[in-house]
């Protein structure tokens, strides 16, 4: 890699990501401003793309569901990836896990 060249990552998510993200920010602190504050946040910036789920893709994730065992919420974010032919990166071991072999996966 040059030296000062910078690596530009694209993060593409289903809006039920923000969903979850902004309720948990607030059931877990019980701010209601900062879960605005993260919302805000989150839809501002130019590296997150948040995508819609339209009825081929709820189908698409609840096959997922289906077959891998994964929490609903969590095939909609796997079936994301899928479709947008991408790596899915998560912290959380167990949808990793299951996802195997569905998309290409890593964990943090």
């Amino acid at each position: 890699m040059e030296r000062g060249h910078r690596w530009r990552c694209t993060a593409i998510m289903p809006y039920t990501v923000l969903v979850e993200v902004v309720a948990a920010i607030r059931r877990r602190t019980g701010q209601k401003e900062l879960a605005q504050k993260v919302k805000k946040e989150l839809l501002s910036m130019e590296a997150v793309n948040f995508v819609v789920l339209d009825p081929e893709a709820a189908i698409e994730a609840s096959d997922i569901a289906t077959e891998t065992g994964v929490r609903g919420m969590d095939a909609i974010v796997i079936q994301t990836a899928k479709d947008y032919k991408t790596t899915l990166i998560s912290l959380d071991a167990e949808m990793i896990e299951k996802a195997a072999g569905t998309v290409r996966i890593r964990n943090l």
